[in-house]
């Protein structure tokens, strides 16, 4: 058996008396604590020493309350030890550029993709150098190609 199963009905009422008197208990934890300081006569000790408990530790609880002040004084202080605001920093070159390009309209990014899409078809169909080139691709001609490496 678990420590839960053996506490008696008493220990379990005991433990629920805190929450009964700051007014956290409801539905049936409420109604059996009710029952239970009705019907039993040692219900009521147990709730008196509750009460004294309960009220040592509000009355504990307001001796130890910080200054009214304190929120604006730990503030202040916080203030006075971060030193002044800085200024943003300016942003980078590249941030700066990534900026402008972004900012540019849809159309005429499209206009500019189109112009660039143009642009490579046309060098793939271009052979380098034009049709009377200087100069000569390695291995182009057939006996070279076939000669052994030495």
């Amino acid at each position: 058996m678990s420590a839960a199963e053996k506490m008696s009905r008493r220990d379990e009422m005991e433990t629920l008396l805190p929450f009964y008197l700051n007014g956290s208990l409801e539905g049936a934890e409420l109604e059996a604590v009710e029952e239970w300081l009705a019907t039993d006569p040692a219900a009521l000790a147990a709730l008196g020493e509750a009460e004294a408990e309960f009220s040592s530790t509000a009355a504990s609880n307001e001796a130890i309350r910080p200054p009214a002040d304190a929120l604006s004084r730990f503030a202040r202080a916080l203030d006075a030890e971060a030193g002044p605001a800085r200024a943003p920093a300016a942003s980078s070159w590249l941030a700066q550029a990534w900026g402008r390009f972004t900012a540019v309209p849809a159309g005429v990014a499209w206009a500019a993709a189109a112009a660039l899409l143009a642009l490579v078809v046309v060098q793939s169909f271009e052979q380098p150098g034009g049709m009377d080139s200087d100069f000569e691709i390695a291995g182009e001609q057939g006996d070279l190609a076939k000669m052994p490496f030495a």
